[in-house]
């Protein structure tokens, strides 16, 4: 359902709800979310870019989830990575109404989950990739 880029922004942003208001390496986090580290790093600039993260160069910086975003729902981060639009394929009027009501219902679990919803996830990998 997610692409990678997705899949890796959740995994990671787990790993840093559950280290909240504090700096992580980049490598720590790659790491923890079993993602790989030049692609994960590329999506964690994109994430502080866009002001999901916060970022810190030198001795004790990384990257924060600050508290305060804790509560940002799911689709800010899909707004930030640029994946929230879609436009459902014309496969037939019945098949593409049932693809539009799929993805309004996406929404609106994007809309009412938070990022500190996903430590709540008791097997997040298997959710993002299966």
């Amino acid at each position: 359902m997610f692409n990678q880029t997705v899949r890796y922004a959740f995994l990671m942003l787990r790993v840093l709800a559950g280290n909240v208001g504090h700096y992580v390496r980049s490598v720590e986090i790659v790491v923890n979310a079993d993602v790989p580290a030049r692609y994960g790093q590329e999506i964690l600039k994109d994430l502080v870019k866009r002001g999901i993260l916060v970022a810190r160069k030198g001795t004790g910086g990384g990257n924060m989830l600050p508290t305060n975003n804790l509560g940002l729902p799911l689709s800010r981060v899909l707004v930030a990575l640029d994946v929230w639009e879609w436009n459902a394929p014309d496969l037939g009027p019945d098949v593409t109404a049932d693809l539009r009501k799929l993805y309004g219902d996406f929404q609106d679990w994007a809309a009412r989950t938070t990022i500190d919803d996903l430590s709540a996830i008791g097997s997040y990998k298997a959710f993002v990739t299966g």
